[in-house]
């Protein structure tokens, strides 16, 4: 019984323990716990649509203290222009949020980007480098690159003139090499695993909550008890 009642006692002060640890990891996860749907129709936020060849990669890791999370530049030469007026030789920031920029990037097959004009802001209104056009992609979501193909570019000029199109997977081919790829699908898991852990941890917090709630109104119960019994003595003592 004594070593069962302190295995209890152990779990009591374990589990709202654990509770706090897991959800301080909440404040290093820049995602919240939460992936963004990808959703087309953002498309039509962008200053530039277009379709084009990657001539170009670059992972840039900022020396600054204050910056350091790497960023790519692609270069891409545009061969279909969709919306806007972008140059015939684009060069792109590209950010990636939250992991950073990928080290390498594929350039073989075309690919379907779309771009936010210098100076101007992203889908989620924070400022990009004012002097060069920019990705357009939601925070914890996957970037605007996609793979060019005639029917993607007749889906996306459909989506851009306020029709709607039929789904289609945008990535199926590869706009993005393997490696980066693998880190979105990695970037999705890690943050489906930590939400059911912090969904856990918050049920063993509840679990803890709702057994003190018991023992405080047993205990509460048990007093009452007392204080009745005690008034009873002397009565029967009469």
């Amino acid at each position: 019984m004594g070593q069962k009642l302190v295995a209890n006692r152990l779990k009591l002060v374990a589990a709202p323990l654990l509770a706090v640890l897991l959800s301080g990891l909440t404040f290093a996860d820049p995602c919240g716990g939460q992936w963004t749907p990808f959703a087309i129709e953002d498309i039509r936020k962008a200053d530039a649509v277009f379709g084009g060849t990657l001539v170009r990669y670059e992972a840039i890791t900022p020396k600054s203290r204050l910056a350091t999370e790497r960023y790519g530049l692609l270069t891409v030469r545009i061969t279909d222009r969709i919306k806007g007026a972008p140059p015939g030789e684009i060069i792109l920031y590209w950010k990636n949020s939250p992991r950073g920029a990928p080290a390498t990037l594929a350039r073989r097959e075309p690919i379907l980007v779309a771009a936010i004009a210098p100076g101007t802001r992203s889908v989620t209104g924070k400022a990009v480098m004012p002097e060069t056009w920019s990705i357009l992609q939601k925070h914890c979501s996957a970037p605007f690159i996609l793979h060019y193909s005639a029917p993607n570019a007749a889906n996306i000029r459909a989506i851009l003139n306020g029709e709607r199109a039929r789904p289609r997977d945008y990535f199926r081919t590869g706009a993005m090499d393997r490696n980066l790829r693998a880190e979105i699908a990695a970037e999705k898991a890690m943050l489906e695993q930590r939400r059911r852990v912090q969904e856990e941890a918050r049920a063993a917090e509840q679990e803890t909550a709702r057994r003190d709630r018991w023992i405080r109104a047993g205990l509460a119960f048990a007093g009452l008890a007392a204080l009745i019994g005690l008034a009873i003595v002397p009565i029967r003592r009469r």
